[in-house]
C-alpha cells in the first residue's frame, strides 16, 4: 500500500474516533456538596496523546541520525519545527484541559487557577456569555466587568453555557 493510501485510511479512522469521542459525551458528575466539574473529555485527552506522540517522532527520528538524504539540513530543519509545533499544541490544549478547575452549583461559579487563587462569583451577576469564532472558549463576563474563559470541549461546558444562559433570560426576583 503507498504512504499516500495509508495516510488517507490512516487519516479517515482518526476522524471517525474523534467523532465517536465527541458523541459519547456524557454529562458530568455531581460530588457530595452538589458541585459539577468541567472535565476534561476523551477527545482532548486524545489530542495530547496525538500530539506528544507526533512531537516525538521527529525527536526519534533526529535522535537515530536524522535523515539520510542529500538535503538533510533542510529536512532536520523541518522535522525540528515539526516537532515544536506539536510540543507546542500538547502544551497549549494541556493548558486548557488541566489549567484551571471550573465548577458551579445552581447559584455559583468556583474558578481554582493552576497558579493563582479560588475566585467564587454568584451565577446571578452574569451579564454576558459567548463563546468565541476561533478560539472555541467561551467567555462569561459579570457584573463587575470581570470574565472567566473555559474552553467548550471541556465535558460539562454545553451544561455549564446552558444554565447561564437560563439564568440570564429569567426573571430576576426581587428579595424580601
Amino acid at each position: 500500500m503507498s504512504a499516500i493510501i495509508s495516510g488517507l485510511v490512516g487519516g479517515a479512522v482518526a476522524a471517525a474516533l474523534c467523532l465517536v469521542a465527541e458523541r459519547r459525551r456524557r454529562p458530568v458528575d455531581v460530588d457530595r456538596a452538589g458541585w459539577r466539574s468541567l472535565q476534561p473529555g476523551r477527545l482532548m485527552v486524545t489530542t495530547i496523546v496525538e500530539c506528544c506522540a507526533m512531537a516525538a517522532l521527529p525527536i526519534y527520528i533526529l535522535g537515530t541520525g536524522g535523515s539520510t538524504r542529500p538535503d538533510v539540513e533542510t529536512q532536520n530543519l523541518f522535522a525540528v519545527l515539526l516537532a515544536i509545533g506539536f510540543a507546542c499544541a500538547a502544551g497549549y490544549t494541556s493548558w486548557a484541559a488541566y489549567g484551571q478547575d471550573v465548577s458551579w452549583d445552581n447559584r455559583m461559579l468556583r474558578v481554582r487557577g493552576a497558579f493563582g487563587p479560588t475566585k467564587t462569583r454568584r451565577l446571578e451577576n452574569v451579564v454576558a456569555i459567548a463563546i468565541g469564532d476561533w478560539s472555541g472558549l467561551y467567555r462569561v463576563s459579570f457584573n463587575d466587568g470581570s470574565t472567566v474563559r473555559f474552553s467548550s470541549q471541556l465535558r460539562g461546558a454545553r451544561e455549564l453555557s446552558s444554565l447561564i444562559t437560563d439564568l440570564m433570560t429569567e426573571p430576576r426576583r426581587k428579595r424580601p
